[in-house]
């Protein structure tokens, strides 16, 4: 293991061993501890042999520890790091659903998979095979298939389209784009995720399109932090940025709701993008915007992360923040696909959760006059 390439290049070494870290980490809870500090400061002193592969799947990701820390210790990707060597080794972090989402991105990784992603595009949605604006539709059809229980996750998409119809761009959608990669190279999984990051490379710099939206924050992150061969003069947009930008040419209708809104671990803390959101939801006529008391990027994350280590001490935090959600507003809304499938799903057999959780583009997308 290359171990001390990962520690010098997320900066671990530099670790005050102040322990903010482990004051903001949302798996410290009562009796349960996990303690960034302490898992550096024992493989700091022990080398490999002070790696748990236990803490290392446990790890959500969320990048709450680096956000506060005063040496830019860059835990997570430290983690990512540590992970690869572990998948390397025979290690694998307790999958969700069977695994079958992992399944999935593997089997699109190969490149020979006749997909048909497109099925649910229908007559009322504009779009255009010669547009310099791509749509990209990420894993939400697989969502569907798997996850529908919890709702439509292509309404999302179809949301995004209209909302980007009403300001007059038709957006192109490529039929066989893949998964971005985001969870495969989160795992672990490498050589799946670059051959993810190749195939989408090579079909989207083919399409000589100028412009990439995306409607889920992983994807966005992945392609503007770990695609390195995308063409140069392609932009890359987050769809809550790329409207916030142009809300004046957006027309809404009256919505009296009382909303918060759910900060996403990737459009936030990872990419600074806050304000945005709430902008456009400030734009809808009666709407009432209430804020939870951590918010930005104090926001909890929802749980869980990469489809991995879905268990009781996420129900907990995915409970309680519903909990205090229903207390202030009459829906969450977050921007996205994952916040929403684990918040759905934590209020099966919840009773007392007198509130919704949707996504803030089908909510917005409601809201446009007819």
């Amino acid at each position: 293991m290359e171990l001390d390439e990962a520690v010098r290049d997320t900066n671990v070494q530099m670790c005050y061993s102040c322990g903010k870290c482990t004051l903001a980490c949302p798996l410290t809870h009562d009796d349960h501890i996990y303690s960034p500090r302490r898992i550096v400061e024992t493989i700091l002193a022990h080398g490999e042999e002070g790696i748990s592969p236990a803490e290392m799947w446990e790890c959500l990701t969320c990048n709450a520890c680096s956000t506060y820390c005063p040496s830019d210790v860059r835990f997570p990707a430290f983690v990512r790091e540590i992970r690869g060597e572990l998948v390397k080794d025979g290690s694998y972090g307790e999958c969700s659903h069977a695994g079958i989402l992992h399944s999935m991105m593997r089997l699109m990784a190969g490149g020979q998979l006749e997909q048909k992603r497109l099925e649910w595009l229908d007559d009322s949605l504009e779009t255009s095979p010669r547009s310099n604006v791509l749509l990209f539709v990420g894993c939400a059809p697989y969502y569907d298939a798997v996850l529908g229980e919890h709702g439509s996750h292509t309404e999302t998409t179809k949301s995004a389209i209209k909302l980007l119809n009403s300001i007059g761009i038709k957006p192109r959608l490529l039929k066989d784009e893949v998964c971005c990669g985001h969870d495969m190279l989160w795992t672990g999984e490498t050589e799946t995720f670059e051959n993810l990051e190749r195939i989408n490379t090579e079909r989207i710099n083919k399409s000589k399109v100028k412009q990439i939206i995306f409607t889920c924050p992983e994807c966005y992150d992945t392609f503007k932090e770990n695609y390195k061969d995308l063409r140069e003069d392609i932009e890359l947009h987050h769809l809550a940025q790329f409207l916030g930008d142009r809300i004046d040419d957006l027309e809404f209708k009256e919505n009296g709701k009382k909303v918060t809104f759910q900060d996403s671990c990737r459009l936030g803390r990872f990419q600074g993008i806050y304000e945005p959101p709430r902008d456009l939801l400030l734009a809808v006529p009666g709407l009432e915007l209430v804020e939870m008391e951590d918010n930005r990027k104090k926001s909890v994350c929802c749980g869980t992360s990469c489809w991995m280590n879905c268990d009781q001490e996420s129900k907990r935090m995915q409970v309680e923040r519903l909990e205090e959600a229903s207390t202030i507003a009459d829906m969450m809304i977050t921007a996205c696909p994952k916040c929403l499938i684990h918040y759905r799903c934590a209020m099966d057999g919840q009773s007392k959760l007198d509130t919704d959780v949707k996504d803030l583009f089908v909510m917005l997308a409601e809201s446009l006059e007819p």
